[in-house]
């Protein structure tokens, strides 16, 4: 199967953030023996476009869409960000392609269920996003139920039906390291000295 992950954070403030998750990801589809690609879109000069020649170019099986941040957390100025990923990654997407569409990243652990209503997608994993969508695409391989996966949320005929808890690795040490500089070109992020990120752990000691 070939797998299609798409980064879709277009805010640069105050430096970009290199999309180091869904290298991540990756890393862990290729491993488990798939074919995938990483459309990176923060610099993207016309997403729209970018994002529907991809598809047309190769036959995906899936697509997966990041999402870093719903809005700025800014007081003074906030600013809506998930209806500009809507408009120029989701909506193009689902024009071109009529394959499973699952979101991921880290503002679907914040508002999971929402986001697939505000998108009109029927997919999302949150948690730990490696071993999940490896389970993910494995089950839709072998068509078999997605029911019950771990952080997974499932939604169909525009009504969530299952919401399962974050997926949570307690294997952090085994999964495969970001080949970052391998699935995205990170010549524009060292233009503005973003910087290379270290995991030490993960999750949030308030839960």
């Amino acid at each position: 199967m070939r797998i299609l992950l798409v980064n879709s954070n277009f805010y640069r403030l105050p430096v970009p953030t290199m999309p180091f998750g869904i290298c991540l990801v990756a890393s862990s589809l290729e491993n488990a023996g798939y074919e995938v690609e990483v459309l990176d879109l923060c610099f993207s000069k016309n997403p729209e476009q970018e994002v529907t020649e991809k598809i047309h170019q190769v036959k995906f099986d899936v697509v997966g869409v990041s999402i870093r941040n719903i809005d700025t957390c800014a007081t003074y100025d906030p600013l809506f960000l998930l209806q500009e990923v809507k408009d120029k990654v989701i909506n193009p997407i689902l024009k071109a392609y009529a394959g499973p569409i699952v979101i991921g990243g880290a503002a679907v652990g914040v508002s999971g269920e929402e986001m697939l209503d505000f998108l009109d997608l029927e997919y999302a994993i949150r948690g730990d996003g490696e071993e999940a969508m490896v389970t993910f695409v494995k089950r839709l391989e072998r068509k078999e139920p997605l029911n019950g996966l771990p952080g997974l949320i499932l939604r169909l005929d525009g009504k969530i039906i299952e919401i399962n808890p974050p997926f949570r690795t307690n294997r952090l040490d085994s999964l495969p390291s970001s080949k970052i500089y391998r699935h995205i070109n990170i010549e524009p992020y060292k233009r503005f000295k973003s910087p290379i990120q270290i995991q030490t752990k993960r999750g949030c000691s308030l839960n």
